[in-house]
């Protein structure tokens, strides 16, 4: 959008002097992003960027730290569920990386961390006994999704930092141990959050022993995962958008490391359908082309 002169709002009709234009057409003026999103369907027909959505403007000026006013190039991307989603997606990762510095700053700072989580049996907490129903090695699994989540490095380089990786793997061995209590916690819908947690701990176990080049003890893991996304799946069958989204989501990054554990090993016949179910992920979620893989 660009500056334009004393006016009305399209949208909700309040007048000012700071209303931008439609960068597309120049013919509408709006308050802010909110109002153009508001009044895209209906300016949509007449609107000379006609191939343009507004939210796929804001998606991209995103990843660009641009704003709308810009006059960004925009893919022929319809006004659909999945954009709205992504909107809701970049501000719920934005909210997490604020979260992560703070907690990251708060230990090198030497600050305690405490843990505390729900769970389908009562709250679970240091210092208190461990809830009747919940596995007595809970804390393993709170040592391991808080390093995952704060502790470890963007940096590829630095996955497979022992430290980190000797809490993923404690937790493992010990679901490992006592598979059939781990899943029988799993399997009350009430504890999906840790069920999610756990596939994101093994994936990551998983990566660092295909990365090491230990490609068994890494299927060995994706196996283990496998299990505990099958518990997930039906979590999350009558759930919301967000809930399947996001297990659709960790089974297609566990299926990624198959993929290229199968292929490391020359085991090609299994990776075909890996490769349809990947490319089914990136289509049934309209994926743009600078974020598909497959």
């Amino acid at each position: 959008m660009s500056d334009s002169a004393f006016n009305s709002c399209s949208n909700c009709g309040v007048e000012s002097s700071t209303l931008k234009k439609c960068s597309h057409c120049k013919e509408v003026q709006y308050c802010d992003r909110e109002c153009q999103l508001k009044h895209w369907k209906i300016h949509k027909p007449s609107c000379k960027g006609k191939n343009t959505s507004p939210r796929t403007a804001i998606l991209q000026s995103m990843n660009k730290g641009q704003g709308l006013e810009d006059g960004l190039k925009i893919n022929n991307t319809d006004d659909t569920e999945e954009e709205e989603q992504r909107v809701k997606n970049y501000a719920i990762e934005k909210a997490s990386r604020e979260e992560t510095k703070f907690v990251r700053k708060a230990k090198k700072e030497g600050t305690p961390i405490f843990h505390m989580s729900k769970t389908s049996h009562g709250i679970v907490m240091a210092g208190q006994p461990v809830p009747e129903g919940v596995p007595e090695s809970f804390f393993l699994k709170q040592d391991a999704i808080t390093n995952l989540k704060y502790g470890a490095q963007t940096n590829m380089k630095k996955l497979g930092n022992l430290k980190f990786e000797a809490s993923y793997k404690d937790y493992y061995d010990d679901i490992v141990k006592n598979e059939d209590i781990w899943m029988s916690f799993f399997n009350y819908k009430a504890n999906e959050e840790h069920v999610e947690h756990t596939c994101g701990i093994l994936g990551t176990l998983a990566t660092i022993y295909r990365q090491r080049g230990h490609l068994q003890a890494c299927e060995d893991v994706l196996n283990m995962e496998t299990k505990v996304i099958q518990i997930y799946k039906r979590h999350s069958k009558n759930g919301g958008y967000d809930q399947v989204y996001n297990c659709d989501s960790l089974e297609f990054k566990m299926n990624c490391i198959y993929f290229n554990l199968y292929m490391q090993v020359g085991r090609c016949k299994e990776c075909i359908p890996l490769f349809r179910s990947l490319c089914s992920y990136e289509l049934q979620y309209n994926l743009r082309s600078d974020e598909q893989n497959w």
